[in-house]
């Protein structure tokens, strides 16, 4: 495996090696095995979790980490990403992990460069790597990826999160069904299962993955009141009395009293402080794959 740009290119033996690789790691696993490679964070949009786990597995797997500043670059003169990218890869550069506001900026960039890429998240299209930490995650609970019922809810619209996840799970024999208001579900899901309202969907679900409200992506039109939002789609403290088993994940940055009730994050049902761990420990294994693949 030269790049990583979609889960659609990944076969279900290729996902169960990357998690088993990352069930064996740790956060404090420390190595110099692959001190001689070169990972540059081209970041084109802001990032916390993704940008700071892959520089903190990169670090722990010993590779020489390069933060591109995109506003300093030539980029602003009017270079291209290609052309840029291209000329890091002539200095050394092995792997690049790449956010982008463009759908199909990873795929374009892999197919005309030597160099591993590696989708950091391409505009409202996928974000691969969050869904293997995701997938790590419920397999750590439920031992397989299989005989559960997710429910996806919230900004399913814009979510590149939701992409990822959805084509993950449907490799696998996961029951998946979703939880929008008609404005933020759009037609490509439409043979799911779907249900209105958070509360049908906590009372007939094992998991409730919720999403971020993406207001940077949406017209004002497609929400009409983050209030009447929450409260039809938001998960509450409620829930977790409603289904005693029901189990909260959220990809972060969360906005809370929107996505989900404040002071949820602590819950013990809650896995968001999983999936941050498992955002470092699967990124690790992502890398390990790659790096194996093209050679130390």
């Amino acid at each position: 495996m030269k790049d990583l740009f979609s889960i659609e290119q990944l076969s279900i033996n290729e996902i169960n090696e990357i998690l088993q690789i990352a069930s064996e790691f740790n956060l404090n696993y420390v190595s110099d095995e692959f001190s001689q490679k070169r990972l540059v964070l081209a970041f084109f949009e802001n990032s916390t979790r993704t940008k700071l786990s892959f520089e903190i597995a990169a670090k722990n797997l010993g590779l020489q980490v390069i933060d591109f500043m995109s506003e300093l670059s030539s980029i602003r003169k009017g270079e291209s990403l290609v052309e840029t990218l291209r000329t890091l890869e002539s200095m050394g550069v092995d792997i690049a992990v790449v956010r982008n506001s463009e759908e199909g900026t990873a795929k374009m960039l892999a197919n005309q460069l030597s160099m591993s890429i590696l989708n950091a998240g391409d505009g409202i299209n996928e974000h691969p790597s969050q869904a293997l930490l995701d997938a790590l995650t419920l397999k750590e609970i439920y031992g397989e990826l299989e005989d559960f019922n997710i429910t996806i809810c919230g900004d399913i619209l814009h979510s590149r999160v939701a992409r990822s996840n959805i084509e993950l799970l449907s490799k696998f024999d996961v029951n998946i069904s979703l939880c929008a208001p008609k404005e933020l579900l759009g037609n490509s899901f439409n043979s799911y299962n779907h249900y209105d309202n958070i509360d049908e969907a906590v009372q007939n679900s094992d998991v409730v993955m919720c999403l971020r409200i993406q207001k940077e992506r949406m017209e004002q039109t497609e929400v009409p009141n983050f209030s009447d939002y929450y409260e039809k789609y938001g998960f509450k403290k409620t829930h977790f009395e409603m289904n005693k088993d029901i189990l909260l994940m959220h990809p972060g940055p969360v906005n809370y009293n929107v996505d989900i009730e404040d002071g949820l994050q602590n819950h013990d049902r809650c896995l968001i402080n999983n999936q941050v761990k498992n955002g470092v420990l699967t990124r690790m294994a992502i890398l390990k794959k790659i790096l194996n693949g093209i050679g130390k």
